[in-house]
């Protein structure tokens, strides 16, 4: 671990928060359990489902951008997180079932690698659902693996074994990373849910247009009622399908917590969140702090910090308003970065901006 030097200087006004990642290295392959046909992994997810079953209470935890969070959902009830979180409830009526949607809307798995452990592992999950293929649409291929991976290896280092799963979500002009969530879910052995490759069968059997299952069309992205109700459905068909293998207790398979190699980095197994409430800057000309974050409309307002880590990143808030504007990040003697936060659409937009990679470290 080296130490940087990370400076913020106000062209125009800006709202920023700063994240932090840390290096932790990843250990050896592990062989998985499956039930058969399938080269998923189930064993974490029997797991859950196991400790259900004998009556113990069992914590649902899903984490993506507005899609999970319930975005044109007409009542809670209504989104697919909900309808999913009832199965287990039929399922296993003698289990206490808690649902903790962390859905965040315009975020995502670049900044989801640096919630999941405050938003997702603190609470103790017993079986996860992760939803970014929306978000991380557009994206370079590289860059979504390595942020999926990071939440993945996460999760599946947590010593709350909890169960994961992949959701697979396309817009409806059919726009989606999920070629890129594959590639890290069979890499790990994570059983994933396409909603992008099932939406169109499903719909043409029941007669009805992605127009029908998209609540903000054209070029849809959110899901109506029906919409969520089909995400809701391709999870829980999954779901029956590990549930119809699931063995006796005395026949459950262990659950490795060995980690593979990295697909593509292990730099985001470990993360730490840093918000103006839990960091002291090193100096500091001009930026105003609140319980989350640092603003300021003074140019040339400049703050420093000084961190411990491989990859440091700056999340920001892109919000519909005259007075956001922009400021100039960089570390040590690295290239500055200038971070925009005007936008003239009527949604928030979650914005990530990487300005230390674990490859570019300076140090002083």
């Amino acid at each position: 671990m080296k130490f940087a030097k990370m400076k913020w200087t106000v062209i125009s006004l800006g709202r920023l928060l700063l994240f932090a990642g840390f290096f932790m290295s990843g250990t050896m392959n592990a062989a998985g359990n499956s039930f058969s046909g399938t080269p998923f992994d189930t064993a974490r997810i029997y797991n859950a489902m196991a400790k259900a079953r004998r009556g113990e209470p069992v914590n649902i935890g899903v984490i993506g951008g507005s899609i999970t969070m319930g975005s044109l959902a007409s009542t809670e009830n209504k989104r697919w997180a909900n309808i999913v979180t009832n199965w287990w409830r039929t399922k296993f009526p003698s289990s206490s079932v808690s649902l903790n949607n962390a859905g965040i809307g315009a975020t995502g798995s670049d900044i989801g690698t640096f919630r999941v452990e405050k938003d997702i592992l603190r609470k103790d999950p017993d079986f996860v659902v992760v939803e970014f293929a929306v978000n991380d649409s557009g994206e370079d291929s590289l860059y979504v693996r390595e942020m999926m991976e990071g939440i993945v290896r996460q999760l599946l280092a947590d010593t709350s074994k909890t169960g994961v799963m992949l959701l697979l979500l396309k817009m409806e002009n059919g726009e989606t990373a999920q070629a890129d969530h594959k590639v890290v879910g069979d890499y790990y052995k994570i059983p994933w849910v396409s909603q992008a490759d099932l939406i169109g069968p499903a719909i043409a059997e029941d007669g009805l247009t992605l127009s029908q299952v998209y609540g903000d069309t054209p070029n849809g992205v959110h899901p109506n009622d029906i919409g969520m109700q089909y995400i809701a459905d391709f999870i829980m068909e999954r779901l029956d399908s590990i549930y119809a293998h699931l063995p006796a207790d005395e026949d459950l398979p262990a659950i490795s917590m060995a980690l593979p190699e990295p697909l593509v980095s292990d730099v985001y197994t470990t993360t730490y969140t840093y918000t103006a409430a839990s960091i002291i800057p090193l100096s500091n000309s001009g930026w105003i702090p609140s319980a989350t974050l640092w603003s300021s409309d003074t140019p040339g307002a400049e703050l420093v910090f000084r961190l411990d880590g491989n990859a440091i990143a700056v999340k920001y808030d892109k919000v519909f308003t005259d007075n956001r504007g922009r400021a100039e990040v960089w570390v040590d003697d690295g290239p500055h970065t200038v971070i925009d936060a005007f936008f003239t659409e009527t949604f928030r937009m979650g914005n990530i901006t990487c300005i230390l990679r674990y490859w570019k470290i300076m140090t002083r």
